[in-house]
């Protein structure tokens, strides 16, 4: 039941991506170093995000998806390699892909102001 409430989840939220970056323009030809990228980037996330999180409410509040696994969440410690793993908060993991997102922006616009610098012309030396 968690694995196909998470295939439906999953896919919801890459319809929307993929929906979303369709839409804008230049999105999908755009490249890592270019600003029109990560801000379609941004934006396909959130609205992805957004209509997972839906689907996974609407799962839940009908005891579907990760509803039924609820009761092992106060299990005991973890064992094996899962014990390395840390575990975050959503905070931070919003925090982090957000901090991702903007240092790619940051980058992306600082190639293209430098790029925009070069394109005037050169100063010939006789």
């Amino acid at each position: 039941m968690v694995f196909a409430a998470d295939t439906l989840s999953i896919a919801t939220m890459e319809f929307v991506d993929n929906a979303v970056m369709a839409v804008i323009p230049g999105a999908m030809e755009a490249g890592p170093v270019n600003a029109v990228f990560w801000i379609s980037m941004m934006v396909a996330l959130t609205a992805a995000f957004f209509a997972a999180y839906t689907v996974n409410r609407y799962l839940l509040q009908r005891g579907r998806g990760h509803a039924p696994t609820h009761g092992y969440h106060g299990a005991a410690a973890a064992a094996g390699l899962r014990r390395f793993l840390p575990t975050f908060t959503t905070a931070t993991l919003v925090a982090a892909i957000a901090a991702f997102m903007l240092g790619g922006l940051v980058v992306a616009s600082a190639a293209e102001i430098g790029d925009a610098g070069q394109t005037a012309p050169a100063h010939e030396s006789r």
